[in-house]
């Protein structure tokens, strides 16, 4: 059996409906390349009616799950696929979806590729370019192409985001303490630290319901966002940091001010401290990634290309990609 050059991976946790599960699978299967191989992190108990399993689909059984971090990383070690896509229950794939971001991947030094998120309904409406951390533990969402400023990172949209799979393996998963938009988020923190690069394919196309809420909840969005914060504190001016994550957590508490909502914004911020001295272990995973990826950077082979193909043109029914205006 050949390798596969892609492998999908679709994520179905305990809090997932199947109707969204089944909406992005059909949307895979009528829009995937040869050689592409499906997978999903069954951990809420989906008990495939269809027979989804018949049409190439392979079923992780997880029992029940509720964290997408830990259906994705048991995904990924299960994957053959030299490029990993993974696509959040309720996302909805384009034809050729997959064409420029393989393209992209023919870097060796491109590790993640991050595509334009539309609005399911509204199919012209952009809901996100890609989300935003900002040094001083600031979590935006993006709606624009321009370039970020040297004091933030990058990383894909939940519902849709294309790996490496030789370097999210090496660099050990996501971070199951996250949920998976924050996950995203340390993950592409460690390539910006170890200098690999994250593209972003404006021709590419997810369509996803805008209304999904990318964190479980104001507290937990808080939580997590302090965390993330004290684990990253220390790169670069550590003071600033510390000095611009006081106002700004100033800011948007009293932004919230008089409402309930800013007792659980505060609250998760006290409750994200006991990550207080996570740089530390930080630090020392990243020396040590940085040595294995400059020893692999001195021992490439250049002769190794990932593709020798254009994925769009391995349809089996060998429909044209609409090219890009």
């Amino acid at each position: 059996m050949p390798v596969p050059n892609l492998s999908v991976i679709v994520p179905y946790a305990d809090k997932n409906s199947p109707q969204e599960l089944e909406e992005t699978l059909v949307s895979v299967l009528e829009n995937r390349p040869d050689k592409t191989e499906i997978i999903v992190s069954n951990g809420g108990g989906y008990r495939d009616p269809y027979h989804l399993i018949q049409e190439d689909v392979r079923f992780i059984d997880l029992g029940r799950e509720k964290s997408l971090v830990r259906c994705v990383n048991e995904a990924v070690e299960a994957s053959q696929g030299k490029v990993i896509n993974i696509l959040s229950c309720g996302a909805v794939v384009e034809e050729c979806w997959v064409n420029q971001p393989l393209r992209a991947f023919c870097d060796p030094d491109v590790a993640a590729v991050m595509t334009p998120v539309f609005d399911r309904l509204r199919s012209h409406r952009l809901v996100s370019t890609g989300i935003v951390y900002h040094r001083h533990g600031v979590i935006n969402n993006r709606k624009m192409l321009t370039p970020v400023p040297d004091n933030s990172c990058v990383a894909p949209h939940a519902a849709s985001g294309f790996f490496r799979r030789s370097v999210l393996q090496q660099i050990g998963g996501f971070s199951p303490s996250f949920c998976l938009q924050v996950a995203y988020l340390d993950y592409s923190l460690i390539l910006t630290s170890l200098h690999k690069q994250i593209e972003i394919v404006p021709t590419s196309r997810v369509h996803y319901a805008s209304q999904m809420p990318m964190f479980p909840s104001i507290f937990e969005r808080s939580r997590q966002t302090e965390q993330l914060f004290l684990r990253w504190s220390h790169q670069k001016n550590w003071f600033y940091n510390m000095c611009a994550n006081f106002l700004a957590v100033s800011a948007e508490f009293w932004g919230n001010f008089p409402y309930l909502r800013m007792y659980a914004f505060l609250g998760g911020r006290v409750a994200g401290l006991n990550h207080y001295g996570a740089h530390k272990i930080r630090q020392e995973e990243l020396a040590r990634l940085a040595m294995e990826f400059a020893l692999e950077e001195k021992e490439r082979n250049t002769d190794d290309s990932i593709f020798s193909m254009n994925p769009c043109n391995d349809h089996q029914e060998k429909r044209s990609c609409p090219k890009a205006a």
